[in-house]
């Protein structure tokens, strides 16, 4: 989960933010596969391992990037089906103070 505030008089595309996100991990996010489609889904997310805390970290270095985004929270959270627990990240962090909007007349 991924959330942001933007500085006044600033937008972001929904589509670029999701963009975002969805290639900070380990392989595409893909609908629901047939089992044969499995295989290939896992070879490919094996050659780009990621743990939460890499998809928060690179996430954190990607929003810092962008000028429009004054604050950010980002969650993430891996459920393990090898394992008897989850696994989860997490990172807030305003990028500055907010910019005065100038005034109108």
């Amino acid at each position: 989960m991924v959330k942001v505030r933007l500085q006044p008089g600033t937008f972001l595309w929904i589509e670029d933010l999701i963009e975002l996100i969805e290639t900070q991990s380990s392989s595409p996010i893909y609908p629901p596969l047939k089992r044969e489609d499995e295989r290939f889904v896992s070879e490919t997310a094996y050659d780009n391992v990621k743990f939460v805390e890499d998809v928060v970290r690179d996430l954190v270095l990607s929003l810092r990037e962008r000028t429009e985004v004054l604050w950010f929270d980002i969650e993430c959270t891996n459920f393990e089906s090898i394992h008897n627990h989850n696994a989860y990240a997490r990172h807030s962090e305003n990028k500055g103070i907010l910019k005065p909007l100038a005034p109108t007349r």
